[in-house]
């Protein structure tokens, strides 16, 4: 049983607990599952509880899926409960990035990235999870090399950061670089959380990359046993599986 699965369970017996479901959100954000995360977040407002974050995420998934005038009004109430600067220089980052103004969101992220450097005061938002937007926006932008080493900064002093060791192993294998590094940053977020089916995904992916193609197939089928819905795993199956037809091919 994966994580959702156990969050969805317990709240047929606690459904109020607003903290459970904005994990179970989450966790369905990150395994690309938009409907039911927005779902889950859309009944966290309803209960009343006015977070900063959720509405964040909630634009970034509505932009994600094209509803970007939903998007829109998300970050325009994020900004009416905003605390503080470094709050509402994130929401018109994200702002930014929505309305397609990369560069513009860039230069507000790394703005607020210095100026908590500098102990600019900040509640809602840690300094790697900045980070980690910001190399998205790079990477999106093209800026590769800038997106390894914002994601490389971040993780400086915090080594032990689960996700943030996948995020950044991902994006290793992504640009087939530094992939002995990648294999062993993935082991030990998986050393915490081993039947991950997201971390058994991008073990697989560094796998195909370094040419491990036997290997990376079982170890994306196990990610699919964990969470046969996962897209991620999914896309990169075909990719390995459309690699071994290719080599056959080839040398048939």
């Amino acid at each position: 049983m994966n994580a959702v699965q156990w969050f969805e369970k317990y709240l047929k017996l606690k459904p109020d607990d607003y903290q459970v479901i904005s994990l179970t959100g989450w966790c369905y954000e990150v395994l690309h599952e938009f409907e039911s995360a927005l779902k889950s977040y859309s009944n966290v407002l309803k209960m009343g509880v006015n977070s900063i974050e959720i509405y964040v995420e909630c634009s970034k998934i509505l932009a994600e899926v094209g509803r970007k005038e939903d998007a829109l009004e998300n970050l325009l109430e994020a900004e009416t409960i905003a605390k503080n600067i470094t709050e509402k220089e994130i929401i018109r980052a994200i702002t930014c990035w929505v309305m397609g103004n990369l560069e513009e969101a860039i230069e507000v992220i790394k703005k607020v990235i210095f100026e908590i450097g500098e102990g600019a005061s900040q509640k809602s938002f840690l300094k790697e999870d900045i980070r980690v937007v910001l190399s998205r926006f790079q990477k999106e932008k093209g800026d590769s090399i800038g997106a390894l080493t914002t994601l490389e900064l971040a993780l400086e002093g915090h080594s032990n950061d689960i996700w943030l060791l996948n995020e950044i192993a991902t994006e290793y294998a992504d640009q087939g670089v530094k992939l002995e590094k990648a294999i062993r940053l993935i082991d030990q977020a998986l050393a915490y959380q081993p039947y991950n089916s997201i971390f058994l995904d991008t073990k697989g992916w560094i796998l195909f990359k370094l040419g491990k193609i036997k290997e990376a197939e079982a170890m994306i089928h196990q990610s699919l046993t964990m969470n046969p819905k996962y897209k991620e795993a999914l896309e990169h199956l075909n990719a390995i599986q459309s690699n071994l037809r290719t080599r056959t091919v080839t040398t048939s």
